[in-house]
Parts: structure tokens; sequence; C-alpha cells
């Protein structure tokens, strides 16, 4: 049956201008944010889930987003590189330390092989050797940003940090990979999640209103290298 040519030319032009609909993903982003007490940097991410932003002063900030598991960056690792390339080398401490972890060589020794033998030590020092022949970067923060932010804490300066939706383990195992400072959860739920944000405090200050506001007794053992 043919329509006649009003109708079928109306039909076409509803179907030309009826509203598209497209699927939407319903998961919020999460940003979290935080402002060195001097202004000299700022830390920022958007993340599907959690997030941690935390700030010092002299260009020291760092930005990350969380995870579901705890986070390992502060776990002590044995990790024996034998003649491994720089792409080698950033895959394995991103899979032992749960972060992104990037090594871009200097431009003299960017095809250079390392050998590196870590047993039992921190992340940390992992990072710290491999700084020395290049560019190394946690989570797009450069490491030694890092190592700024881990003088200003032991220091006792004041800091700027923002946590949302992060479990109270994964907060309290960042801030042990950053400060070097074994903090623990000693009792209370470690998946319960923290939203928290804070302005010109010290890391103590920071690790009391963690534990005020969860509930959670966060003690810290003896610091160990």
């Amino acid at each position: 049956m043919k329509l006649p040519l009003t109708i079928a030319t109306l039909l076409l032009s509803l179907i030309s201008f009826a509203p598209s609909v497209t699927a939407q993903s319903t998961t919020a982003q999460i940003t979290c944010s935080c402002n060195a007490p001097d202004g000299g940097c700022e830390g920022r991410v958007t993340c599907p889930r959690g997030c941690t932003a935390l700030c010092g002063p002299k260009d020291a900030c760092y930005a990350a987003c969380g995870k579901v598991e705890v986070d390992k960056s502060y776990a002590r690792i044995t990790l024996k590189i034998d003649s491994g390339d720089s792409k080698e080398i950033a895959s394995l401490l991103t899979r032992h330390s749960g972060r992104n972890v990037k090594f871009i060589p200097d431009k003299v020794k960017e095809k250079a092989r390392y050998s590196f033998d870590l047993n039992n030590d921190p992340v940390w020092n992992a990072l710290k050797f491999f700084a020395k022949y290049g560019t190394v970067t946690v989570d797009g923060t450069n490491f030694r940003s890092l190592e700024k932010l881990r003088r200003r804490m032991l220091k006792g300066e004041r800091l700027s940090v923002n946590f949302t939706n992060v479990p109270v383990g994964d907060a309290v195992a960042k801030l042990s990979f950053l400060s070097g400072l074994p903090f623990s959860v000693e009792s209370g739920d470690t998946g319960k999640l923290l939203s928290i944000s804070l302005e010109e405090v010290t890391l103590n200050e920071i690790v009391a209103r963690i534990s005020a506001q969860t509930g959670v007794k966060i003690n810290q053992a003896r610091r160990r290298a």
C-alpha cells in the first residue's frame, strides 16, 4: 500500500527530528583537589571511584585515584631485575606497588639495560634508585616532587589533604608510602570508606582526624629504612 506523498513526507520529517537517545554511564566521576599552603602547586585528579590529593609547600603536590583493594605502595618487596629495559622496569614496579609507575631514562641512557636487586625493602627505594637515571613518575607525579613532599611531612610542615571515597586502609598506605613512616590499622574496618578534606594540618593531625572520623585505630611502628 502506498502512502500519500504528504503523509510520507510528514513521517520522514518526524523521524528526522526525533530526539536521539544514547546510553550514558551512570557512574559519577569524583574529583579530589588540594592547594599547597604557600600556593606553590595544586593537586587535582578525577576518578571513577575514590581519590586522594595531598599538597605541601614548595611545589610538593600529589594526586591519585584510589582502588578497591588496599594500596600496596608501602609493601616491602623483594625484586630482582637482570638487564631490564625501562618499560620492563616500569611494568614490574607498577605491579608490585599498585601505582602507575613510568620510567623515562635520560636521553644518553635511553637504550640502556638495568640490573637491580631489592631485598625486603620499600618500593620507594627502587623509585629513588631509578630516578638517578631519568624521570620516574608515580600516578603522573614526578618522583622528585614526592621526595619534596616526604621532607615537608617529616618536618611537621603544614599540608592540605583531600581523601574522597577511599578505603581507610588505602589512605593509611598512601600516608606511609609518602612519609616513609610505617602506619598501620591496629583495629577497626580497613575497608570503611573515608571522605575528608583538611587544610593547614600536619601529618600527625591528619592521622588523628582520620582515626577520629572513622573509629579506626592507627598505629605507627618504629620507622624502617
